[in-house]
């Protein structure tokens, strides 16, 4: 594990360079691989295209609400097959600290998930990234004043000062609408009539009032490590405010869930009421 440290390192400075290009026109890309595959395995992995797509959103973060940005996608699929069979589309979302691409697509051991699942001609494999996290637009965390003063020290050469923009960043109903217009850009793309959703950790709250509330469009759910407490009461008191929790605490996901599926300030009332909530932009 220690020998793969600087090249999961590099991986990630790859990623952070990336984020400062300007969108362009959905290019296709090499799937990358630290350990290249021998034999039938291999001429599979060949066979992927992978493609980095900017789907058009009308903005509902509070923050640049109203501007016309581009959604980060990229997209894995056998480009060898030509069987007329229909490949069921999946779409990751990533968590909350982690965007897409380290989440779902960095190659560990010669495993690659979303790699894997589209090399077996099964799946349309696409991967989001939701305003604020890796490659799609992240309003207003350019200034490091909006770093939380906590958090401050840690960058070179940055003075402490106060947020330029001391709001919460997105919302509930902000991150729902993301995967709306994505969802909707996949069926129209590949013909399909519903979209596989593959959430990790935070993707929870987001994944699931949305199925609940487009059961239309949503084939299924696949949760990894979401998070959930049992003991949060069923119906909280609400404390609106941004998605941090003190000592590691979170909110009740059923309880969460059955509020989205009413409307989204219930949903942040949900998730702000375990405990007291930071108020402060997301970095």
């Amino acid at each position: 594990m220690n020998a793969q440290r600087p090249l999961f390192a590099a991986w990630f400075a790859v990623l952070a360079l990336a984020g400062c290009q300007e969108p362009v026109e959905p290019r296709a890309v090499a799937a990358a691989s630290f350990t290249p595959a021998e034999g039938p395995e291999s001429d599979e992995t060949a066979n992927v295209v992978t493609i980095d797509r900017w789907v058009p959103h009308v903005s509902t973060v509070p923050a640049n609400k109203d501007q016309l940005v581009q959604l980060f996608v990229r997209e894995r699929v056998r480009g060898d097959l030509d069987d007329g069979r229909p490949r069921k589309a999946v779409l990751m979302i990533h968590g909350f600290s982690v965007p897409v691409l380290p989440g779902m697509a960095l190659d560990s051991g010669g495993y690659d998930w979303s790699l894997w699942l589209a090399r077996s001609g099964d799946f349309d494999v696409f991967m989001l990234d939701l305003q604020g996290s890796g490659l799609s637009p992240r309003p207003k965390m350019d200034d490091p004043c909006n770093v939380p003063v906590s958090q401050q020290g840690i960058i070179p050469k940055n003075p402490t000062c106060l947020p330029s923009y001391p709001f919460q960043l997105v919302t509930s109903q902000s991150e729902w609408d993301e995967l709306d217009t994505v969802i909707d850009y996949i069926k129209e793309l590949r013909g399909v009539d519903k979209v596989a959703l593959v959430g990790w950790s935070h993707a929870a709250p987001r994944v699931g009032p949305y199925a609940a509330q487009h059961p239309d469009k949503v084939e299924s759910l696949l949760f990894y490590a979401p998070f959930y407490n049992p003991t949060a009461p069923g119906r909280p008191p609400g404390n609106r405010g941004r998605r941090f929790w003190p000592s590691g605490r979170s909110p009740n996901g059923a309880a969460l869930y059955a509020a989205a599926a009413r409307d989204a300030d219930d949903a942040d009332d949900a998730i702000g009421a375990h405990g007291p909530v930071e108020r402060r932009d997301r970095v």
